[in-house]
């Protein structure tokens, strides 16, 4: 007689408590747990929304601020608006004197500024 043989057990042979019943639902507190999740990630997602929000308007009233700022430097200089710099930059005068802006600086060299 031959003796039949042990057959091997493996992790899909092994059966568990949480599992999907025969029709393809869950049970109920794998339910509530799925939609505590999403609560938990929309919770986030609105924390991290309203921070970018406070980021952008920060951005926002230094953009007005620097605007401002840059008015005021060119009505010190004699010129009224940003508009008419561009305009004499795309139509130069005689009397108007335009360098070229500096190359930016290759990779391992420092950019200094003289104030």
């Amino acid at each position: 007689m031959s003796r039949t043989p042990v057959k091997i057990k493996r992790l899909s042979d092994l059966r568990s408590a949480v599992v999907r019943s025969g029709n393809g639902q869950q049970f109920p507190h794998q339910t509530y747990m799925r939609l505590c999740c999403l609560e938990m990630e929309r919770f986030r997602r609105e924390q991290e929304r309203a921070a970018a929000m406070v980021r952008a308007g920060k951005c926002l009233d230094r953009c007005r601020a620097i605007e401002e700022e840059v008015k005021q430097l060119l009505e010190t200089i004699g010129q009224s608006r940003r508009d008419d710099v561009r305009a004499q930059l795309h139509t130069p005068d005689d009397n108007v004197v335009i360098e070229p802006l500096p190359s930016p600086p290759q990779r391992g060299q420092k950019m200094t500024f003289s104030y």
